[in-house]
């Protein structure tokens, strides 16, 4: 499955450094038609009054970066069962070994860690600068019941809610760690309230034209799972992600 490259200048978003190309704009001073040939004995002199013009220009990072090319899909598992999970799911296995052995998993939310890449010559920084959730989307509104929770509030909340959050991580293990306030980052319930997060993480450069460097995103969670109402298919949470993308200045030893 081909990805799309996104590549696009850095103008607008960074300055990167500076470098400089110097113009002089002289004539060459003769002497003899200043009438002053042969007058060069000691204590004379000849005064050339001249400017030196420089201009700058910025050496402007071009970046590309890879995005997943199918979003994860996110599944709500609150009663803990035996969910097979299949590489198209959660990223077990591989897509072109369909053989793989089945894995199974007891999370109450369950989705795949996505891999971003950078092909650039630059690292790159992460920003979220909109991550929100729909709830129930397209069900009736009289069954509109599934609510976001808190960490603590989806441990003992007896409504349909879910406690939700976005983590990172250089490897697929470490985009599923727990929840960590500091770095990881819960939605909002509107596009208008959505969470932003600036430096969630930083993708290291790649190493060459065929190893880009690589960074993880992943939803996890806590679904609740003993509710007063019984979880249903009403019971629907979309997600909304968008990122944005700066350039790092490169390590020089």
């Amino acid at each position: 499955m081909k990805k799309k490259i996104f590549a696009f200048g850095l103008a607008m978003t960074m300055v990167m450094g500076m470098s400089m190309t110097a113009f002089a704009d002289y004539a060459d001073y003769d002497a003899e038609q200043a009438g002053l040939a042969g007058n060069t004995s000691a204590g004379s002199s000849v005064t050339m009054e001249n400017a030196l013009e420089m201009s700058s220009q910025v050496e402007q990072p071009v970046l590309k970066i890879t995005l997943p090319a199918t979003p994860s899909k996110i599944i709500l598992n609150p009663y803990r069962t035996e969910y097979e999970v299949s590489a198209a799911v959660v990223g077990s296995g591989t897509d072109e070994n369909p053989e793989t052995p089945a894995v199974t998993s007891t999370d109450s939310v369950i989705s795949k860690a996505m891999e971003i890449q950078n092909a650039s010559k630059v690292p790159v920084q992460v920003n979220v600068e909109s991550f929100y959730v729909t709830l129930d989307d397209g069900v009736d509104a009289k069954l509109k019941t599934t609510k976001l929770a808190t960490a603590a509030l989806a441990k003992t909340d007896t409504t349909n809610s879910v406690f939700l959050y976005l983590a990172t991580g250089k490897d697929a293990t470490e985009a599923a760690a727990k929840y960590n306030a500091k770095t990881m980052l819960v939605p909002g319930t509107a596009e208008k309230t959505a969470a932003k997060m600036t430096g969630i993480m930083t993708i290291d450069k790649a190493t060459d034209a065929t190893h880009p460097g690589s960074g993880y995103i992943k939803i996890n969670g806590e679904a609740v799972n003993n509710p007063a109402t019984p979880w249903s298919a009403n019971n629907k949470i979309d997600v909304s992600l968008k990122f944005s993308f700066y350039a790092v200045a490169n390590t020089v030893n």
